[in-house]
């Protein structure tokens, strides 16, 4: 799937929803997308509902930039472009 992005330092430069974001945004979307992820209210996002989906190391053997983090907050903005934070527990 990475593969699929061109990017540049980092980050996805390929036009489209997962533009400026990190190559393992599509990744945990398609996981979104699949139903592994738990819906949460967040009033501070747009749409106010955010998946969150909890990070095995699986994922983080995939993707290292993702060791040290617990889990992945995603939300997708009123023009359909999916941003994600990380967190630790």
């Amino acid at each position: 799937m990475q593969d699929t992005y061109d990017t540049d330092h980092g980050l996805i430069c390929s036009p489209g929803k997962f533009e400026g974001e990190p190559p393992y945004v599509p990744y945990l979307w398609e996981i979104v997308l699949g139903g592994d992820s738990e819906p949460v209210d967040d009033p501070d996002r747009p749409g106010g509902l955010i998946d969150l989906v909890t990070l095995t190391e699986d994922d983080k053997r995939r993707f290292p930039a993702l060791t040290g983090f617990d889990r992945a907050l995603l939300w997708v903005d009123d023009h359909g472009f999916v941003y994600c934070d990380l967190q630790q527990h």
